[in-house]
């Protein structure tokens, strides 16, 4: 008999990278060496506390795993327990960087191996995430578009929703016209404010988080799907939400700046919550950012992935549970941007 597997909610496209960290001159924090990262695993751990220990099978992604994988960063990730496919390529050395944070805080990366690029190819030929209900695509402009038509000719039917994220190098003017061809067959578009400003040759100087819908517009409106959503991503100053028929201001999760430790990933794992609470909610842009805002905010509480723990059978990510993470949340900014009836609607079988 043949096995059937339930198509999953999310798969993301970004790669996984194992990172070494190396502090600012002066600091009194020691390096950190075999620190899961990589914009793939950002977005997968997104999409996962969103969904909550019964659908975890749900989210997947593929980690290309070399000669050197080290064995204590497999068995976190395997911690999660999602979906997610192991490429196993012993020939080959995992795909490892180095972030180095100057003394203003500013963090740069380099890689310390050669990278193997996630292609569209990866997911097509797997009888599983080829059909997945979302796809995470975090690239340059070409590349998106060869990879959004490859996978749609492929489907067996409707093609999925798609969130791009674009590399924030390539966020200059003179790639506009680039990316107004592959815009058009995008359901989710979310760059971050200074890169939504790099495309559009405009300053990023921008006082209040308002001011950021004429940007969202001006992408939503090369946009063909009749339920495009931009999602500017303003860092604490919270993300835009503009599509056909709202356009709606959420707050960040931290308010209180101390509490972030490190803000690398936090918009990776913005994209994956954000759309797999959108496939989840059958297109709840509410829900979705909500979600979003909360996951973010937990991911950049430390370096590496949120530390996943159980407790009396209550899952906790950076020991706060999912749940309370959102009645936080509504606490702290109001009923009329999330309402209280949030957890309810979705939170049943959490």
């Amino acid at each position: 008999m043949t096995e059937t597997f339930e198509s999953p909610l999310f798969t993301t496209l970004g790669m996984a990278i194992i990172d070494d960290i190396m502090p600012a001159p002066g600091s009194d924090m020691a390096p950190m060496t075999d620190v899961i990262g990589g914009a793939g695993t950002y977005a997968l751990v997104g999409a996962r506390i969103v969904v909550g220990p019964r659908h975890s099978r749900l989210v997947s992604g593929i980690i290309d795993k070399g000669s050197d994988f080290p064995v204590k960063v497999e068995r976190e990730i395997k911690e999660w327990n999602t979906g997610v496919k192991w490429n196993n390529d012993g020939s080959r050395l995992t795909t490892r960087g180095i972030n180095f944070y100057g003394e203003d805080g500013v963090r740069s990366f380099e890689y310390k191996t050669s990278r193997k690029v996630l292609v569209a190819e990866d997911l097509i030929e797997d009888p599983v995430l080829k059909n997945s209900k979302s796809v995470h695509i975090i690239s340059i402009f070409e590349r998106c578009n060869d990879m959004v038509e490859t996978i749609s000719q492929h489907r067996d039917s409707n093609s999925p929703i798609y969130i791009y994220e674009p590399l924030p190098d390539a966020c200059v003017e003179s790639n506009f016209g680039v990316l107004k061809k592959v815009l058009p067959k995008i359901h989710v578009f979310s760059p971050n404010l200074h890169e939504a400003c790099g495309l559009l040759g405009i300053s990023d100087k921008i006082s209040a988080i308002e001011d950021a819908e004429a940007i969202a517009s001006r992408f939503l409106s090369l946009m063909e799907p009749s339920k495009a959503c931009v999602v500017i991503r303003c860092g604490k100053m919270g993300c835009h939400v503009k599509t056909r028929h709202h356009s709606v201001v959420y707050p960040a999760f931290h308010t209180d700046q101390s509490k972030v430790v490190d803000e690398t990933g936090g918009g990776n794992s913005f994209c994956g919550a954000f759309v797999t609470a959108l496939v989840q909610s059958n297109f709840d842009y509410m829900y979705a950012a909500v979600c979003a805002s909360i996951v973010s905010g937990c991911v950049i509480e430390s370096f590496g992935m949120p530390k996943l723990s159980v407790e009396a059978g209550v899952e906790k990510w950076n020991g706060l549970s999912y749940v309370d993470r959102i009645r936080q949340y509504v606490k702290s900014v109001g009923h009329n941007v999330c309402p209280e009836d949030i957890v309810s609607r979705y939170l049943v079988d959490y």
